[in-house]
């Protein structure tokens, strides 16, 4: 089971099975039947609101791509950003020793 991130305001899950945590699963348990372990399986909609995580085993529509991402992709993404703003600081720096050569 994949654990996902909520990064637009709101994502809806209408069917399969999700890992959610006591807190989570306690307001939506009339939208949830108990498989143990903290797996629940989905018996209406649930929604997640930004910044909430939750495990799900199955496939998303392509139109959720734009309101969740996997821990992964976060982990990936912020390597990249990091690496840009590194790259980008340097060239800066390079930029300004020569401004100071001319």
């Amino acid at each position: 089971m994949k654990t996902f991130k909520v990064i637009g305001h709101v994502a809806a899950v209408h069917a399969g099975l999700v890992k959610l945590g006591d807190d989570q699963a306690r307001p939506r348990k009339h939208l949830l039947r108990p498989r143990g372990d903290g797996v629940y399986e989905v018996l209406r909609p649930i929604q997640f609101k930004q910044g909430e995580q939750f495990g799900y085993d199955g496939e998303f529509p392509k139109a959720m791509a734009t309101v969740i991402m996997t821990t992964e992709q976060i982990e990936k993404a912020a390597d990249a950003k990091a690496k840009t703003e590194k790259k980008s600081k340097t060239k800066g720096h390079v930029a300004e020793e020569d401004d100071k050569l001319i």
